[in-house]
């Protein structure tokens, strides 16, 4: 396992729902259904780094990430320095492996390039864990209408957005490629199964169609 806390530098990682549960002491963490943007941004409000845990629910949205639960995602907590005080920072986005449509067999994602409207489909299907609360009822959204939501509630989020979806797409191409010719080399290994390239095109539409989306939202009136 690899550790993204650095001992060295007095840090520790505290997950998010040790925070969560410190606002509402029966926060469920078993199913996380209190698992709420407006939750998660009373808790970690005094740490001013919601808005770096956006950047990693648009992440989750382009990478079509289903599993961002509480306990994936989490605070460093850092110190104390001779005050006895702490400085928290926001942990890099770790546990992203529910995603890129590792659940799909290969005949779903042939079909899935066959037909627009299953590709489509798929895409519409995604959610992220997290919830958007609304007159006192937890909604379960998309991944798109769930940042668009936030759009519309937290103007500050907007220039996070377009940072995001501005990434350079011939890198990201590359990126794609380079690790599905590694699956055909390290042939073999039963931990490294081969990436057809039939899948190869189809998460680079994938990352490209839900990009393109995300990227829609900040033409649509607010």
């Amino acid at each position: 396992s690899i550790s993204i806390d650095d001992k060295s530098k007095r840090e520790t990682l505290q997950h998010g729902g040790d925070w969560l549960a410190r606002l509402k002491p029966d926060y469920d963490r078993k199913t996380g259904k209190d698992h709420s943007v407006q939750l998660i941004r009373q808790a970690i409000d005094s740490t001013g780094d919601y808005r770096l845990l956006f950047e990693q629910f648009v992440f989750d949205a382009i990478i079509g990430n289903s599993d961002r639960h509480q306990d994936n995602w989490a605070i460093k907590a850092i110190g104390p320095d001779r005050a006895s005080r702490y400085r928290y920072e926001l942990a890099e986005a770790f546990d992203n492996g529910s995603s890129l449509a590792r659940e799909l067999l290969d005949d779903k994602v042939e079909a899935c390039l066959r037909d627009k409207s299953q590709f489509r489909a798929y895409i519409d299907r995604g959610k992220p864990h997290v919830r958007w609360e609304a007159d006192g009822e937890l909604q379960h959204l998309s991944h798109e209408e769930l940042i668009w939501r936030q759009l519309k509630a937290f103007p500050e989020l907007r220039p996070s957005l377009e940072r995001i979806v501005t990434f350079d797409e011939p890198s990201m191409v590359r990126a794609i490629e380079r690790v599905c010719q590694f699956s055909r080399i390290w042939t073999g290994e039963e931990d490294c199964p081969v990436i057809s390239s039939a899948r190869e095109e189809f998460l680079t539409r994938l990352v490209l169609e839900r990009r393109d989306r995300l990227a829609r939202l900040q033409h649509r009136p607010y």
